[in-house]
């Protein structure tokens, strides 16, 4: 992430979960779909950050270490399933 983008990137994040937290009736396809997203989620961190092609834009080890503890939390909040 650009350092100078940081708070752009937080701010839009927080807009995206508010409307998607707002949306009443996802419907049962739309909550199979976030359900399957979220517990995708953390193999998709490790694959950007550690897999063969990690992303170039990830370069101080500080911003690493810190998906790597957030895809840690989510795989326990998950029981590891995918």
């Amino acid at each position: 992430m650009a350092p100078d983008r940081r708070s752009d990137y937080l701010a839009l994040s927080a807009r995206s979960a508010r409307r998607l937290s707002r949306a009443r009736d996802l419907g049962a396809v739309g909550r199979r779909c976030e359900a399957r997203t979220a517990a995708l989620l953390p193999g998709l961190l490790l694959a950007r950050v550690d897999g063969k092609s990690p992303v170039e834009y990830l370069t101080d080890e500080r911003d690493r270490e810190a998906i790597r503890a957030v895809r840690a939390r989510l795989i326990c909040s998950t029981g590891g399933k995918a």
